[in-house]
């Protein structure tokens, strides 16, 4: 019986243990990770590319905040990155802009970054940074700023409507379609998204005919960049009502594409634009999860890609330990639960590589929000930021 009994302990421990998923590619992992803070680790990347998104799984969450800002500092001091477009409305960011190149002494954060977006502290910092660069070191090479995004995030039309009666001052007609527009869009005006097109929804069929004709209208009127550009960020936010968010154009998410290229092609030869987005903004993959309606939407960095090929950069933001809403830990076999066993602390991580596994072309749970999207790692990113553990970000009261 004893012999028995060792026979059997030694057939479990000399027996080959099957190897999980995820073993190669974190051993994969381990060998290619640097520092969080090793920015040159990048380098081979970057190099090529003349949009880098940078993503974050959380919005308001730090360390991403903090992490975008330095990045984007080394990235501005070495790589000639004069623009910094942010998923905040292109209208309403023109003021910020005007504050980081010295034009105006003071900036009203709630109305440039409005949503809560320009209250937090990292995000202020930033905007100081800038402001700092572009009035002294960096004077021959200023950093300008601007949103990809809707008006008040497809909260309300009447901030593309406003600045384009400013950009337009003196023209009648334009003036004579903005004042026919206004109390329709004023009549849907909301804090966010979700109010603007429930309201919208309610409209009379003839209202919201003459509201899609009357938008079209501003469109034809201008020809000046800029206020033809507004006048096109209006129609998107009255695409994004007509069809709806989640229609299978993605409309939100094809206007910022579409806003973010329009900046590329106004930087000269050599120089590069950061787009700071959600992780579901920036990737390379058609988003799909649970937490969305049934459905695989195409998003801006999908038209990125296509648009830019390899001179499109995706850099992604994950995190180990408690989840910020339940804290809970990292879902088993998740993208975070398997970052968080190549290392016990925060890393980089450059995605493509020699003999580099297959986990990371397969979709897999990652966390978005409060809940997971499905993630292709490899396919959606071309390297992803690591963090220990993320909490609420600071807020300016």
């Amino acid at each position: 019986m004893l012999i028995r009994s060792v026979a059997t302990l030694f057939l479990l421990f000399a027996a080959p243990v099957a190897a999980q998923p995820d073993d190669a590619f974190i051993a994969w992992a381990r060998g290619r990770i640097a520092p969080i803070d090793s920015f040159r680790a990048l380098d081979s990347r970057i190099r090529e590319a003349r949009l880098i998104g940078v993503g974050e799984s959380v919005h308001e969450a730090e360390p991403f905040l903090s992490f975008r800002l330095h990045l984007l500092q080394d990235l501005v001091r070495r790589h000639r990155v004069t623009a910094l477009v942010l998923e905040s409305g292109l209208p309403e960011a023109m003021t910020a802009d005007d504050y980081v190149h010295g034009r105006t002494q003071a900036i009203d954060y709630d109305v440039a970054l409005p949503g809560g977006y320009g209250r937090l502290v990292e995000i202020r910092r930033t905007i100081e940074w800038l402001r700092e660069w572009n009035l002294g070191e960096g004077k021959q090479h200023p950093v300008a700023v601007y949103g990809a995004d809707l008006p008040n995030r497809s909260g309300s039309m009447v901030p593309a409507l406003d600045r384009l009666q400013e950009l337009t001052n003196g023209n009648a007609e334009i003036k004579a379609v903005i004042d026919v527009l206004r109390p329709t869009a004023t009549q849907i005006h909301a804090g966010w998204w979700k109010g603007q097109s429930d309201k919208y929804a309610a409209l009379p069929a003839d209202a919201k005919a003459a509201f899609t004709t009357n938008v079209a209208q501003l469109v034809r009127l201008t020809k000046d960049e800029w206020p033809h550009r507004i006048a096109l960020v209006a129609q998107q936010d009255e695409e994004m009502l007509r069809l709806g968010a989640f229609a299978p154009t993605a409309p939100r998410d094809r206007a910022m594409a579409e806003n973010t290229l329009w900046v590329l092609n106004r930087l000269p030869k050599g120089e590069r634009a950061v787009y700071w987005a959600h992780n579901a903004h920036v990737q390379k993959a058609e988003v799909t999860g649970p937490p969305l309606p049934p459905g695989r939407y195409p998003n801006a960095g999908m038209h990125f890609a296509a648009a830019l090929g390899r001179k499109y950069c995706a850099i992604a933001t994950a995190y180990g330990g408690p989840s910020m809403d339940k804290s809970t830990p990292p879902m088993e076999g998740s993208v975070d639960g398997t970052l968080a066993k190549v290392a016990p602390h925060s890393f980089l991580l450059l995605l493509d590589g020699k003999r580099r596994p297959k986990w990371p072309d397969d979709e897999r749970p990652m966390r978005f929000q409060v809940d997971h999207l499905n993630v292709p790692l490899g396919h959606a990113f071309d390297a992803v930021a690591f963090f220990d553990h993320a909490i609420r970000a600071e807020r300016v009261k």
